[in-house]
C-alpha cells in the first residue's frame, strides 16, 4: 500500500541474484544485493526507506536505480551511462564498480555540474540527451569520429551536447526502435515520438528541437511501450495514472496532448512509467 502522498513513479523486475544499483547525488554507486531486501506483503503500508539498507553520506541521496545480473551483465562492455546537467557524459563499464568498497565513485563533476540522469548501456547503442528547452541530439556510443568509450571511475566525462544558454539535461535515453519517445512537460503536455524521428548528429553539437507550447519546458523523457502505464506527479501532489497507449505517435513539430489538468501555481515535477499489471485499485490511494 502507498501513503496518501506517494505515488508509484518506477517498478524493477528481479531475481533474488540480482544487484540493485543505487547512484547517489554525489556521483557514487552503492550495490545492494537483491536477497538482502526483506520481502513485505502487499498489504505492508509505506514499504522500507532504502537509505536504511545504505551507507550514506551526510547530504547524500539515491537518484536513480538499476537493476543487473552480476552473470550477464559484467561482459562486452555493459555500462552505466551517466549524464550532467551541464551536457557531459560519461561510460563506466560495470566491471569497474567494486563489491568490496561501500560504495564506487563513479564520476567526478566540474565545478557547478551535477547528475542529471544514469542508464545502462551497451557500447554499441545510440542514445539521445534531451534538454529542458527541448533541445534533442542523438549520438552513436561508437562514433568513428567522438565515440564515447569507456572511462575510469573518477573521470569527468566527455562533452555530449552544446546546450543553449540557460538550459541545462533532463535525462540521456538508450534508442529502443520497438519502443517509443516519451516527453513530458511542466505543464502537463505529453509527446510520444518516433526513435527514427531523430537522426544520429556527432558528440558535441546541440541537436534537433523538440517543439513545445511557449513559456513550457521538459522535465521528463523517457522509452515506453504501448502497454505501459504513465506516472505523473505534480509539485502539489497530483498524480495522474494513463495508458500510454492512449496518446497517439506525433512527429517533433507537433505540440502533444495535454495530459494533466493542474490547478493555479502547481507543475508537473516527475513522470515515470509502471506496468500495465500496477491496477487501478491502489489509484485511490496516491
Amino acid at each position: 500500500k502507498l501513503k496518501q502522498t506517494e505515488s508509484l513513479l518506477e517498478m524493477l523486475t528481479l531475481s533474488t541474484k540480482d544487484d540493485l544499483l543505487c547512484i547517489s547525488n554525489t556521483g557514487r554507486c552503492h550495490i545492494l544485493p537483491v536477497y538482502k531486501i526483506p520481502i513485505d506483503t502487499k498489504d505492508v503500508a509505506g514499504g522500507r526507506y532504502l537509505s536504511t539498507m545504505l551507507d550514506l553520506d551526510e547530504g547524500e541521496h539515491i537518484m536513480d536505480i538499476i537493476g543487473v545480473n552480476p552473470k550477464t551483465d559484467n561482459h562486452d562492455g555493459r555500462s552505466l551511462l551517466f549524464t550532467t546537467k551541464n551536457g557531459f557524459i560519461k561510460r563506466l563499464e560495470v566491471t569497474n564498480l567494486s563489491k568490496v568498497a561501500r560504495a564506487t565513485r563513479c564520476l567526478t563533476f566540474r565545478d557547478g555540474d551535477s547528475l542529471a540522469s544514469v542508464t545502462l548501456c551497451n557500447p554499441h547503442d545510440d542514445v539521445i540527451m534531451i534538454s529542458t528547452g527541448g533541445k534533442a541530439l542523438r549520438i552513436k556510443l561508437d562514433d568513428n569520429t567522438k565515440p564515447v568509450r569507456a572511462q575510469g571511475r573518477t573521470a569527468t566525462g566527455v562533452c555530449g551536447m552544446k546546450l543553449p544558454e540557460g538550459e541545462s539535461i533532463i535525462s540521456t535515453t538508450v534508442v529502443d526502435t520497438d519502443k517509443t519517445f516519451l516527453t513530458v512537460s511542466e505543464h502537463g503536455y505529453v509527446k510520444r515520438m518516433s526513435y527514427n524521428d531523430f537522426t544520429v548528429h556527432g558528440r558535441g553539437t546541440a541537436g534537433s528541437t523538440i517543439k513545445s507550447k511557449k513559456n513550457d519546458i521538459l522535465v521528463a523523457a523517457m522509452s515506453v511501450s504501448k502497454d505501459q502505464i504513465l506516472v505523473i506527479a505534480s509539485k502539489n501532489g497530483q498524480v495522474a495514472r494513463i495508458p500510454v497507449a492512449k496518446f497517439a505517435v506525433h512527429s517533433k513539430t507537433a505540440n502533444g496532448n495535454y495530459a494533466m489538468t493542474l490547478k493555479d501555481g502547481d507543475i508537473v515535477i516527475s513522470a515515470a512509467t509502471s506496468a500495465a499489471e500496477e491496477k487501478e485499485e491502489e489509484s485511490d490511494a496516491v
